[in-house]
């Protein structure tokens, strides 16, 4: 499956309910072990996707991210609820709510890849062969493998649970704002400014509380925040 071929054009709710469908595909299925091929950038939706693959390996120029928390709402797909199992809940709480880029070899570090290499040429090579060897075994050993580790995946009823809370939080007068916010910064068509996410969006929204911070240290971070943030 190549994230390239998902529909581009789909936005608000027929993209979100896009992605919703493609994630319980991926934790339902036992008849395929899904192995994400990482290259490139692949932030907020695509990551929350392969997040929920069984394997994940990357090249020199993979870049990761989950930006949500940044403009004031969550990976609501279930990226949240499957990169605990993944990392630990501590680094998952890192790369969650820190929104910021993880590369190749420390997403290896940290779990999130299985592996990664120094060439695309050698990261599909490796791919290739084992997704081949993979499939050279019985289907039933497949099947069976998958079900009995299924257990560290979240349920059903933990990514319902994680859709109903997404709403109120997407739609509050917080995240609409920072979304607007992050918009304008854009500009829509801005190019460098997409491929600098999630820092450029830290930048827009919270550059002036960044800058309290590196000169006034810790104890000025929270009037600074009170003063640009309206929580109420």
């Amino acid at each position: 499956m190549d994230l390239r071929n998902l529909n581009g054009s789909a936005t608000g709710v027929t993209a979100i309910n896009q992605l919703i469908a493609c994630g319980r595909l991926l934790q339902s299925v036992t008849s395929t072990a899904f192995i994400a091929q990482i290259n490139g950038r692949t932030f907020g939706g695509g990551m929350e996707l392969t997040s929920q693959m069984d394997m994940r390996f990357a090249g020199p120029d993979a870049l990761v991210a989950q930006y949500e928390n940044s403009n004031g709402f969550v990976a609501q797909g279930g990226g949240q609820l499957s990169l605990g199992p993944i990392m630990g809940k501590a680094r998952a709480l890192e790369h969650l709510l820190a929104s910021r880029t993880i590369d190749a070899v420390t997403g290896t570090r940290l779990g999130l890849f299985n592996n990664h290499y120094d060439t695309a040429e050698t990261l599909e090579r490796e791919v290739d062969d084992l997704a081949a060897r993979i499939g050279l075994y019985p289907q039933t050993s497949l099947n069976d493998t998958k079900f009995s580790l299924a257990f560290l995946s979240p349920t059903p009823e933990m990514l319902d649970a994680q859709v109903e809370r997404f709403s109120p939080i997407a739609g509050g007068k917080v995240s609409q704002g920072l979304l607007k916010s992050t918009l304008e910064a854009s500009d829509e068509s801005d190019n460098a400014f997409e491929r600098e996410i999630p820092n450029s969006i830290v930048e827009a929204l919270y550059g002036e509380v960044l800058d309290t911070l590196a000169e006034d240290g810790r104890a000025g971070v929270l009037a600074a925040v009170e003063q640009e943030v309206d929580l109420s």
